[in-house]
């Protein structure tokens, strides 16, 4: 079976990698296993350092660049056109560019734990799903 190729918003990587969710302790393996592939853009990966450099969350640089390197290696880089695909209008403008990656990459889903892009699973193309939803799409991951 391919993996599936998919968006992890910023807030579902932080919350893996950070916190050791025990609910999205799945997640490492699943792309390290190769259950799932994800997709990442110059500026999706930037969100991502510039989330783990936040005060509240006083991580060291050192600590930053191993949490970047438990997941950016089992990433697809991918370059979206400019201009970018059309998509939804966004509560929070930052999330445009998960939806135009999945769209400009022909992702099978964005994955998301935040109701702003869950709200527009209505108006998307693409299913835009939790990472619960996710989880049951996939084979036992260990």
């Amino acid at each position: 079976m391919p993996p599936l190729r998919v968006v992890l918003d910023t807030n579902v990587v932080v919350s893996t990698l950070v916190f050791s969710s025990r609910a999205l302790s799945w997640l490492p393996p699943a792309w390290r296993e190769g259950f799932i592939k994800p997709l990442v853009t110059p500026a999706t990966l930037l969100e991502l350092v510039d989330v783990l450099g936040y005060d509240k969350f006083g991580i060291a640089v050192e600590r930053r660049l191993e949490l970047i390197g438990q997941y950016e290696p089992w990433c697809q880089l991918v370059i979206i056109p400019d201009p970018p695909p059309q998509v939804p209008e966004c509560r929070d403008a930052d999330d445009r560019k998960f939806l135009e990656l999945a769209l400009f990459a022909g992702a099978d889903a964005p994955v998301a734990g935040d109701r702003g892009l869950l709200t527009l699973a209505p108006f998307f193309s693409i299913p835009i799903i939790t990472p619960d939803r996710l989880r049951s799409q996939l084979p036992v991951v260990n």
